[in-house]
């Protein structure tokens, strides 16, 4: 029965008695616009791996884009057809994350028998877009130079004429219209540097922005219609200087701005409760995250600028494919859809196997595949079937909100009202001597140490005395190293510093580390930065020598060792009932999705229809366990019993999604 058609029309019945606190009220009467559907956009992996994340083989097989395209019958996968009809892709990003630093497109083009690798290449995935009704959003690496992005706009846009010999080519490949693509991003979190791909590329953030301004010249000059957007820094606060020179020198080349939120970042050591708890907690940090881009935005630029979430999802890994992950992304969608938000795309990382994947398969499946689902898979299912044509103001109130103490990134919250950041003090790094592993440990002075190693293979850590901390504090670790004497093969090492929880890595998995070049030469000034648990009392400096097979030895010297302390601050308590409010393009049907994040407590609430055009609600609703991996809906549509004119009472379950067909007048 489609959540489209609601039940059969009833005279209204006297309402049960309403709560006098909690309320949903919701005003049909004033549609704030129409429902931003590129909210609902996925990315997808389907490029070469090689030397991304450490191997020097392949890291992913790129033939089928993890399962998006039959390979043998040359043609989108019935499943994943179906898959991405339920969750209501609007949009899919190409060819995918980190994949993307070495993404040679003119490699994912041409005969098939001249791209083995490419099965899925570029014309498949656009025509997988068509197929499933998604818009494409096409990342271009930065391995790119502007001739090659403008060859590549030229490909995918261009009239197949003389003028345009790319076009050419895609006509005699088998397209000869123009593709339209219209959004283009530039490379994927550029400030992180391209992993090991050969040869080594981390722009600096000046780097990036020129790059990005003549890439866009150049693209703007094959097609002007084309929208751009520059990625801000990875998992770091708007206020990360990378941001800010990005928008200074190519804020007026670019279109829009790319953000990565990753929720509740988090280790397999956090106890279960506080992971929930911060899922519960984290679409409030992340819009926090959001406003304070776009006040960097308006700060820079004098004026908004939309942004894209490129990606988002839960940090937690150990939690990814849980209720409690799928609950926080479903219902940051929810909020992301809000116009005063400024999002104008999001792209949900990911929805076909890979790491992330809530479609769990082959990467290179049978023309039968059929899809494993994890939890999220049931809530972009039930999303979709909610979502109607126009947005309505929808309101919670008289629900008191939930505290939070913080874990890892995720800042605590408590009260009304946010604090801000303070810087607490600043001290020289406790230094002292230490001996083992074939390293050598001398303090030259404040803050000043001279690391001597030995035949270095593979992973070296050395923790240097503890020293006393405060619990839940950022400590930030600035310094300068230089290396005076390097022998044997270095191209595999990193030599660096950091800092580490006192109790040990297992067990806690707290700490951050930093580096320097891997070669003899001038001071080069580095940091790393960690938040302290709530239950820390001491760190660990730490010397930190990571290398290949090769031995190697040298002198590391170490200087101006800092540390800054700084209160985090805090946001305020969460609300944990959400709302969003849609309706149907014929005004039949009022679309209710409610969120309840609290972890443990049911809710009773109010549900006020302003212009009481109730008579009849069904309901459907996810709330499964929070650390279940698999979501089922529970009601089915059932109906609400005791809908008045101006709406009904409902007990919303503790971290449960609800969506409610509400029938008019």
């Amino acid at each position: 029965e489609s959540a489209e058609e609601p039940a059969a029309a009833a005279a209204p019945t006297a309402a049960p008695p309403v709560p006098a606190g909690p309320a949903i009220s919701v005003d049909p009467a004033r549609p704030l616009g129409q429902v931003n559907r590129r909210i609902l956009g996925h990315n997808i992996e389907a490029a070469n791996g090689k030397d991304i994340f450490g191997s020097k083989t392949d890291t992913v097989d790129p033939r089928a884009g993890k399962g998006a395209w039959d390979v043998a019958n040359r043609r989108p996968l019935a499943d994943t057809v179906r898959w991405s009809q339920a969750i209501g892709m609007s949009m899919l990003r190409y060819p995918g994350g980190c994949l993307t630093h070495n993404f040679d497109w003119k490699q994912a083009v041409g005969p098939l028998a001249e791209r083995p690798l490419f099965t899925f290449g570029i014309d498949e995935y656009l025509v997988f877009c068509r197929e499933v009704g998604a818009e494409p959003l096409m990342n271009v690496s930065e391995i790119a130079s502007p001739a090659d992005a403008a060859a590549l706009v030229e490909y995918l846009n261009a009239p197949a004429d003389a003028a345009h010999p790319w076009a050419l080519k895609r006509a005699a490949w088998g397209n000869p219209q123009p593709y339209g693509v219209v959004r283009f991003e530039m490379a994927n979190e550029s400030d992180h540097g391209n992993h090991d791909v050969q040869p080594p590329l981390k722009r600096t953030a000046a780097e990036y922005a020129d790059w990005v301004v003549a890439c866009a010249a150049a693209m703007r000059a094959v097609d002007p219609a084309i929208r751009i957007g520059a990625h801000a820094g990875t998992g770091t606060p708007a206020s990360d200087p990378w941001n800010a020179t990005v928008l200074d020198r190519a804020g007026a080349s670019i279109d829009w701005f790319a953000v990565h939120l990753y929720g509740p970042c988090g280790r397999a050591a956090d106890p279960d409760a506080v992971a929930h708890a911060a899922h519960m907690a984290a679409a409030d940090a992340s819009l926090a995250h959001l406003r304070s881009y776009r006040a960097l935005i308006r700060a820079r630029l004098g004026r908004d600028l939309p942004i894209g979430v490129t990606e988002y999802n839960s940090g937690n890994h150990k939690h990814r494919f849980t209720a409690a992950s799928a609950l926080h992304s479903a219902d940051f969608l929810g909020r992301m859809l809000q116009p005063g938000e400024g999002v104008e795309m999001a792209q949900y990382w990911q929805f076909l196997s890979g790491y992330f994947g809530f479609l769990r398969g082959s990467d290179t499946p049978a023309p039968d595949q059929v899809w494993k689902t994890t939890s999220a898979a049931s809530y972009f299912v039930l999303w979709n079937q909610h979502l109607g044509r126009d947005l309505l103001p929808s309101q919670v109130t008289g629900v008191a909100r939930v505290e939070f103490a913080g874990v890892r990134s995720s800042l605590p919250m408590r009260g009304e009202t946010a604090t801000p950041e303070r810087e607490v003090e600043r001290l020289p790094l406790p230094v002292g001597a230490a001996q083992a592993q074939g390293i050598t440990v001398e303090a030259t002075g404040p803050g000043s140490l001279r690391i001597t190693f030995a035949n270095v293979v593979g992973k070296r850590y050395l923790d240097l005395p503890a020293f006393a901390v405060r619990p839940g504090h950022q400590y930030r670790l600035h310094w300068e190293q230089r290396l005076t004497t390097l022998e044997g093969d270095a191209s595999a090492l990193s030599p660096g510093f950091g800092l580490c929880d006192a109790r040990g890595w297992n067990g806690y998995e707290s700490a951050c580390a930093g580096s320097g070049p891997a070669r003899v030469g001038d001071w080069t000034p580095a940091g790393a930065g960690m938040n302290t648990l709530i239950d820390a009392s001491g760190l660990h400096p730490v010397i930190r020598l990571e290398n290949g097979s090769a031995p190697v030895s040298g002198v590391l010297e170490i200087r101006n060792a800092e540390l800054t302390v700084t209160d985090r601050g805090s946001l305020p308590g969460y609300v944990p009932l959400t709302s969003t409010a849609t309706l149907s393009a014929d005004g039949r049907t009022l679309h209710l999705v409610v969120f309840n994040k609290h972890p443990t407590q049911d809710i009773a609430s109010a549900v006020r229809i302003a212009d009481r055009s109730a008579v009849s609600a069904r309901a459907w609703c996810l709330d499964a366990a929070l650390d279940a991996t698999s979501a089922s809906e529970s009601l089915g549509g059932r109906a609400v019993d005791g809908v008045a004119a101006d709406g009904f009472a409902w007990t919303f379950p503790a971290g449960s999604m609800t969506a409610f067909a509400i029938g008019r007048r």
